[in-house]
Order: structure tokens, then C-alpha cells, then sequence
């Protein structure tokens, strides 16, 4: 198998890249291989900080309960709260689908799965037939995502992988993503595959988080750290039975029954009481943690002492309706989304949220776009007279003495990058999603792609000069790039096998094949003197 070999620092060009690169790799393309700068974390990591902590008072939630129905199971929950649940366990086609509003839809796909991931009602990627689908419920539509021949069938996923960049998967002991167009095949530092993959970190639908980062458990319980600039084993994670992660807290994990939670070099690793309203006694035996999960500036944590809730500051103790929860919610009965928190109480999916909650519909955090005008609904119930929504701390819209629905159009993100929206009634701070706008950047051939020919075809390497003989084309000149347009693209985006492996440079990466292939699709543009 042909495999780009590439410096794994990318830099804004390449996530800006994705979008028109896509459409030429829809056929027979390898996956290029990726490997990052640093192994191990002796260099950067460092052993957890011990800490007792102190439970600040409680906060007081409401819940809302689904009853399930004979045999049924919580299959997904989409990141604003929509449970699919499956009539069984196993494999199945048919879905009843609860919204947030109460509301139930019977869904049937084409295909029966136990693998899914729900968006919200009606979206949802899902795993069939050793195959990644598509599907647009409302709109009757079902399309396979495109896979290379020349990988193994997909076992498992993550995120969404048809977005470029927001998604991984799994494909027999390879870990596979899309960006820029192609499929990376992420390695460990000496290039071996990862092996069977045991857990994937998850956040509301999520797998890579604000900094691109996936984290992962592999069957040996050695946790890593993997993104665009390293791939590195955390020794501080190794082991962990969870794995989830937000920015208000970094990354998490269970490991014996404790908590460890932090970034690379600054980790920690608490003490809670036996009971939420107890001093922690250094001296004895730490409460037993029994599940984590995380919604969007929460980290929410079950063990002997019920249920803690972490807001990047400080610890309460979550009240239902007045009362405390049972001790030692197990992981299968601990569900976020992206605001509130589900939790399996027998036969009922109860979610628990503050009165008066407030919901966005059309955009979820850390989602990654390729256009920078979107539209939003605000559901819930209104009991604020007035609602503002801000991009960047600038009002974009507002509401006065209205109803929810909120339709929000032509909302304009601005610049490419991370931007952050948010909704506030009178004048409190309701919801903050963090999203990350990846515009298609198109380059021209005075200011980036004779440099770039200069660096890799002619000058440097001599290959494409006008020495190079006639069965080369010259690649000196703006014409000989036109002419020679559609090998390029072949050679370039779709073999991988040009420049040569053998005789390329170490600068040449996934940015600049991003960076050509664009420049081809939008014209060849020439640029200005």
C-alpha cells in the first residue's frame, strides 16, 4: 500500500483546506501514515497532584423521565439530549426516537446497526454492513461514506467522520481519520498500528477535542494522547476504565476507582469524602468512584457519595427534585449530552437539568464548519423576558418578550478559527458552544504554489526543471502546471506517490498537498505582482 509520509505539524492552512480537497479522493486512495514527534511523556508528563476536596454546597436539578418500554436500550443520545432507543439489545433498524420537548418519533433506517451516533431527530451516522452511512431521516436519504478498498472494513467510530477533522475511525487494529480531503492512518512512534482499540474518549457526540486531540485506551490499558503536532503515551491515564474530556477540566479518567483529570504535565488526582457534607480525612480510605461523564463546562462524577458536578472551579453535590442520588451509579447509567445529564433509574431515562432550561438546535460544541454563515433554533422553556445571543462577545440577535421557538438566520461566525456563541436571558449566561469555523483557503501561484514548486519540483529537487527531460513535465512555469494539471492531482492527492518518498523532503506534509489540490479545484489562480 502506497502511504503519504508527512511531518505531522499542521497548521491553519491545512484545517482550512478540507473542503474542496475531498472531491478527489473518491477513489482507490491509501491512507497515509502519520506518526508524531514525541513517544513518550517522560519529557513532559508528570505524576498527579493529590488533593482532599471540599464539596461547596449543592446545586438543585429537575428531572424528566422516559419510561422505556420492554427490552429497551439507550443506543445514542445526540449531543442536545435526543435519545434513540432500540427496541433490544443487538443489532437493529427500527429506533424510537424521544426529543427533549417530550415529543416521539418511530425511526427506521435501512440498515439494521448497534453502532450510532445521533446528531438530533432526524441525523445520524451509523455502522452497517461493514460500512459508515449517512442518514437524513426527514429527508429519506441514506449514502454510504466513501472507504478506501485498500483499508479494512471499519469496526468502529467515533465523532462524525464525514466532517474532515471531527471524527476517527477504527478499522481492525488501525486508526484511521479524515482530513484534508484523505484518510491518515495514525501510528505509534515506533510505527506499529495501535492495536485492538479499547475505548475512545467522548464528550456530547465529541471525540476530538478543542486542541484536535483524540485520546484512546489500547488493549494493553496504555492510554495515548494523539493530534496533529504528537502522538504521546500518558502514563498518568494508563489504565483508565473511562475516558471523557471538556475544557473546563481537560481530560479525565477513572483508574482504580479514583479520579485523575488535568493536561499533560498538570495532572490531578483528588479525594472525596464518603459523604458530600463530611470533612475528607487524609487519613482513611478515599471514596469509590464508580462513573464520570461530561457535558459542555461540566464534569460530572458518581461514587459512594451519590453525585458531584465540577464546573472548573469548584465541587456540589447534585440534588433531584430535593434529594440526594443513590451512591455508585454504574457507567451504564450515567448518559451526558451536551447541557444536562441522563441517568437510568429501572425502567425510566431520567434527565436532569435546571428549571427553565435552554437548548440550542443546529449547532453543538466543538462541532467543526466549512461555512461561516449557519442558523440556530432556541428551544425551551422561556422564563426570561429577553434573550441575546453573542458570537465573540458581540450581540448578533436578540429577543424581546417572545416565544420559543428562537430561529436564528444567517448567523455569521466571522473569521476562520474557534469562535464561541452564547445565549444569555436577562443578561445571565445560559449556554457557551465553542465551535471551530474551517473556511477553504485557496492559494495563488505567485505567493504559494511556486515556492512551493520551487522547493519540492525544481530548483531544490531538479526533477521538473527544464533539464528534467521530456518525459517530465516542466513545472518551472505557471503553463507547465496548467498543462500538467490533472497528473498532479492524480500523483499528488490520489497515489500519494509525488514528490517521491524516497527523495522528499521532510517539510513536505498533508498542509501542502491540502494547499495544491484546492488551488487546481478553484482555477489555478495566478494572484497579483
Amino acid at each position: 500500500m502506497l502511504a503519504i509520509e508527512f511531518n505531522t505539524r499542521r497548521s491553519t492552512v491545512l484545517a482550512l483546506s478540507l473542503g474542496l480537497v475531498a472531491c478527489y479522493h473518491s477513489l482507490d486512495e491509501d491512507a497515509a501514515e502519520g506518526a508524531g514527534e514525541t513517544g513518550s511523556d517522560e519529557a513532559g508528563d508528570s505524576e498527579p497532584q493529590a488533593g482532599l476536596v471540599t464539596i461547596d454546597g449543592s446545586v438543585e436539578l429537575h428531572a424528566s423521565c422516559v419510561a422505556l418500554e420492554s427490552g429497551e436500550r439507550l443506543a445514542s443520545l445526540a449531543p442536545e439530549g435526543h435519545l434513540w432507543l432500540s427496541p433490544a439489545a443487538g443489532a437493529s433498524a427500527s429506533y424510537r426516537v424521544v426529543s427533549p420537548d417530550g415529543s416521539v418519533e418511530q425511526v427506521e433506517l435501512d440498515h439494521a446497526t448497534e453502532q450510532l451516533q445521533a446528531w438530533d431527530e432526524s441525523r445520524v451516522v451509523y455502522l452497517a454492513e461493514d460500512q459508515l452511512w449517512q442518514a437524513e431521516i426527514d429527508d429519506s436519504l441514506t449514502e454510504p461514506l466513501y472507504w478506501p478498498e485498500t483499508l479494512d472494513a471499519p469496526t468502529g467510530f467515533c465523532g462524525d467522520p464525514s466532517i474532515d477533522g471531527d471524527g476517527f475511525v477504527l478499522a481492525g487494529d488501525a486508526l484511521i481519520q479524515r482530513d484534508a480531503g484523505l484518510w491518515w492512518r495514525w501510528v505509534t512512534p515506533e510505527g506499529e498500528d495501535f492495536g485492538p482499540v479499547s475505548a475512545l474518549a467522548g464528550a456530547y457526540g465529541a471525540c476530538v477535542d478543542r486542541q484536535g486531540a483524540l485520546w484512546l485506551r489500547d488493549a494493553l490499558g496504555q492510554t495515548w494522547r494523539v493530534s496533529a503536532d504528537e502522538v504521546r503515551e500518558v502514563s498518568a491515564l494508563a489504565d483508565a476504565e473511562q475516558l471523557t474530556f471538556d475544557a473546563s477540566f481537560g481530560v479525565a479518567g477513572l483508574v482504580d476507582g479514583q479520579l485523575i483529570f488535568g493536561e499533560v504535565g498538570a495532572w490531578q488526582a483528588p479525594s472525596f469524602p464518603t459523604q458530600p457534607d463530611a470533612e475528607a480525612d487524609a487519613a482513611g480510605e478515599p471514596a469509590q468512584l464508580s462513573a464520570i461523564a461530561s457535558s459542555a463546562g461540566r464534569l460530572w462524577v458518581a461514587g459512594d457519595f451519590g453525585l458531584l458536578r465540577f464546573d472548573g472551579e469548584g465541587w456540589r453535590e447534585v440534588l433531584v427534585d430535593g434529594e440526594a442520588l443513590e451512591p455508585n451509579l454504574g457507567p451504564t447509567q450515567l448518559h451526558a449530552d451536551a447541557d444536562g445529564l441522563w441517568i437510568e433509574r429501572g425502567a425510566e431515562l431520567c434527565r436532569l437539568e435546571a428549571e427553565g432550561a435552554l437548548s440550542f438546535e443546529g449547532l453543538r460544541p466543538l462541532q467543526r464548519l466549512n461555512e461561516a454563515e449557519l442558523s440556530l433554533r432556541v428551544l425551551g422553556s422561556l422564563d426570561a423576558s429577553a434573550l441575546a445571543l453573542y458570537v465573540d462577545d458581540a450581540l448578533v440577535a436578540s429577543l424581546e418578550g417572545g416565544a420559543l421557538p428562537w430561529e436564528v438566520d444567517d448567523l455569521e461566525l466571522g473569521e476562520q478559527g474557534w469562535h464561541r456563541v452564547e445565549l444569555l436571558a436577562d443578561g445571565e449566561l445560559t449556554r457557551a458552544v465553542d465551535v471551530e469555523l474551517r473556511l477553504p483557503t485557496v492559494g495563488t501561484w505567485l505567493d504559494d504554489i511556486q515556492p512551493l514548486s520551487e522547493l519540492h519540483c525544481t530548483a531544490t529537487a531538479g526533477c521538473h526543471d527544464v533539464d528534467a527531460g521530456d518525459y517530465r513535465p516542466v513545472l518551472t512555469e505557471y503553463e507547465g502546471w496548467v498543462e500538467a494539471a490533472d497528473a498532479i492531482r492524480a500523483r499528488v492527492g490520489l497515489t500519494g506517490d509525488m514528490p517521491p518518498p524516497a527523495s522528499r523532503l521532510a517539510s513536505w506534509d498533508a498542509e501542502e498537498v491540502a494547499l495544491i489540490l484546492t488551488w487546481i479545484e478553484a482555477g489555478m489562480p495566478i494572484g497579483m505582482e
